[in-house]
């Protein structure tokens, strides 16, 4: 290839990618609109239900702020991996894709961050593992159950990411 094709194909590639991030944009903006109008109607519902029993299903209905929301959101990419001893980084990377791989042959690839959370102590901390894709991080809490095949893995468990409100 020539350098003004190779120069092309980058400009081609960069217009790709300026229009998928404007989607991005516009998908994130109507989902905003939706949530916005399916929280007013919430609202609404719950004012104009004239009820104000205090029943146990009424208890259970709430209504979740944007911030709520968009918190669940993103927690949605993640999934916490308690149980594992504490090492250095590379070590807990290395364990973790190890393990993914043993459910889920895409699930190591698609691993973004992996990072100990809390305070250290007495006890291992969680390890929280973000992936790019929620649907990965509920297929490995859906297939959790494989790793008690494993007796390396067996004292080891996996939950999702929830939010504060949700815990």
């Amino acid at each position: 290839m020539t350098e003004i094709q190779t120069e092309q194909n980058f400009v081609e590639e960069i217009a790709s990618c300026e229009l998928d991030i404007q989607t991005v944009i516009n998908n994130q903006t109507q989902l905003r609109i939706v949530l916005e109008l399916t929280n007013n109607k919430i609202a609404d519902n719950a004012l104009n239900s004239g009820n104000q029993t205090d029943h146990p299903s009424d208890r259970n209905i709430k209504i979740l702020n944007h911030g709520e929301t968009l918190d669940r959101l993103h927690r949605s990419h993640n999934v916490l991996l308690r149980g594992v001893p504490e090492t250095a980084p590379d070590g807990d990377a290395t364990t973790v894709k190890e393990l993914l791989c043993s459910m889920d042959s895409n699930a190591g690839d698609q691993c973004l961050n992996i990072h100990r959370v809390g305070n250290t102590g007495a006890r291992s901390r969680p390890l929280k593992v973000s992936f790019s894709n929620p649907l990965i991080a509920s297929k490995t809490l859906c297939s959790k159950t494989v790793i008690v095949n494993y007796p390396v893995w067996n004292s080891y468990s996996i939950s999702d990411d929830k939010t504060p409100q949700q815990l």
